[in-house]
């Protein structure tokens, strides 16, 4: 998705002292937070003298060195403020003064959004979307594909662009109370400069905490040295949910504050994975495209011929399944890690091909120069006269082990399936595949296995090792109204 979330842990070289001092400093500070003047300018130009601006003085600075920025100039501008709430308030980062006072065609905007995490809360979620600002003003959801969720931990911090998408605070659980709260610290990074907002003042912030508590703030003796340590974290919890980008729950979350208990059943699935406390979510891809070309979908359970099964040999060598898995495991370590989903009830743990494009070229010249001819020959397919058409509706690398060792019995949403085994069969245990007739089927690395994707199936309980496939989900497409001549060459169109 367009809006790249990253997210750090927050630790500090502080005694354990000093940094209670800071952590009830900043606690202190988002519980007298006033929602309609609690925002301040972060002078960029100055040493800090006071904890609270030493701590957000370090996250400038560690973003602008991340991001190749000059962190002592006078045209970068950081406004930050405090929160302390649990309402649902979804919306974009702008500048509010000349949004209501100006009332400004075209709004100024942040280039980076940042929010770190004061408290631990499992039940106020931040929701970062791909919504954007006319998405959001005419109620058209048509195009959201990926949203994050992310759960308030101590000292978790989290960047994205919410000058461009719509986030902000949910309500995961309708239990919650009015008295329970998120605590937070928000910072926007501007290039222009907010109209009318103050500089911090520490004197009588330091003054309203006196009154509050009794008691002065505490003395601490600033160093030069930087305090924080950045520990960045890896997206590891990703899943397919296409009821979270149904209209009626996207209404709920941007318009209704609704609770979000959608996420709360995907959540218990993920409970085991769960590290970064941080899940990406995104939309099934599907083909609209059939109806305009006049081609249907082959019903291949009316026909008896699709029952067979074929197993081909070698169709892959030892070396070429070494690469792909060591291209996938290298994507998944550089990236975002393994995706997950719920199919058919069942936890699948994969990665699409189309994140690797050089496994992707490979994979659809092999489908076309060996793969078509074989299919064509198992189940007597003739496409010389254009009336069939073999279509790529899914492609991706399955990986048994661990958190997925087993498939229980299901069909998959295909005319056919084929899966090649990318493993060495001496590097795991157990395996297979076992069909609703009784016959089991093990393949040796390399070996393709094909078989009607309406045909009950599971995967065998996998009870040491891991275990890669490489898996194409292919419809059989007939035209149903005279097609065109067409170049016998041309390759069969894929999608994902």
């Amino acid at each position: 998705m367009p809006n790249d979330v990253k997210i750090w842990k927050i630790s500090n070289t502080l005694s354990s002292l000093n940094n209670k001092k800071l952590e009830n400093l900043l606690v202190a500070a988002s519980l007298m937070s006033d929602p309609t003047s609690s925002s301040f300018l972060l002078n960029t130009m100055t040493e800090p003298t006071n904890l609270i601006e030493k701590f957000i003085r370090e996250i400038y600075e560690f973003h602008m060195k991340r991001l190749n920025m000059e962190a002592n100039c006078d045209n970068i501008f950081v406004e930050f403020f405090f929160v302390h709430g649990n309402s649902s308030t979804m919306h974009l980062d702008c500048d509010e003064y000349d949004m209501v006072i100006n009332k400004s065609d075209k709004l100024e905007i942040p280039f980076l959004s940042t929010v770190t995490y004061l408290n631990d809360n499992d039940r106020i979620p931040t929701v970062i979307t791909d919504v954007d600002k006319e998405m959001y003003k005419f109620k058209d959801f048509s195009k959201t594909e990926s949203l994050y969720l992310s759960l308030p931990e101590k000292m978790k911090h989290i960047c994205f662009n919410g000058g461009e998408y719509c986030h902000g605070r949910s309500i995961l659980d309708e239990t919650v109370s009015t008295d329970e709260k998120m605590d937070c610290l928000v910072m926007t990074f501007w290039k222009t400069k907010p109209l009318n907002i103050p500089r911090f003042d520490y004197e009588y912030f330091s003054y309203k905490y006196a009154m509050k508590n009794k008691e002065p703030v505490s003395t601490f003796v600033l160093e030069t040295i930087n305090m924080l340590h950045f520990k960045e974290e890896i997206i590891t919890n990703n899943a397919i949910s296409d009821d979270i980008f149904s209209e009626e729950f996207l209404t709920k979350l941007f318009y209704n504050g609704g609770n979000c208990h959608a996420f709360r059943e995907i959540l218990k699935f993920h409970e085991p994975m769960s590290s970064s406390k941080t899940f990406r979510f995104e939309k099934t891809i599907r083909n609209t495209t059939l109806a305009s070309t006049g081609m249907q979908k082959l019903d291949v359970g009316k026909s008896s011929k699709f029952s067979q099964r074929g197993v081909l040999k070698k169709v892959l060598s030892s070396d070429v399944c070494k690469w792909i898995i060591n291209e996938a495991e290298e994507y998944a370590t550089n990236n975002s890690g393994w995706l997950s989903k719920n199919h058919k009830n069942f936890p699948t743990i994969y990665l699409p091909v189309e994140f690797m494009q050089s496994v992707l070229k490979f994979a659809l010249v092999s489908f076309q120069e060996t793969i078509v001819e074989e299919i064509s020959n198992l189940y007597s397919i003739c496409l010389c006269n254009a009336k069939y058409h073999f279509e790529i509706k899914d492609l991706f690398i399955l990986k048994y082990g661990n958190n997925q060792t087993k498939m229980g019995r299901h069909t998959d949403d295909s005319c056919l399936t084929l899966k090649i085994l990318l493993s060495d069969e001496n590097d795991f245990k157990g395996g297979g595949i076992t069909f609703g007739d009784d016959i089991t089927y093990y393949l040796n690395k390399g070996d393709t296995i094909i078989y009607s994707g309406q045909q009950e199936h599971d995967g065998i309980f996998l009870s040491d090792g891991k275990r890669y496939e490489l898996v194409f989900l292919i419809d059989i497409l007939e035209h149903t109204i005279p097609p065109q001549p067409i170049d016998a060459a041309a390759q069969p169109k894929s999608t994902y």
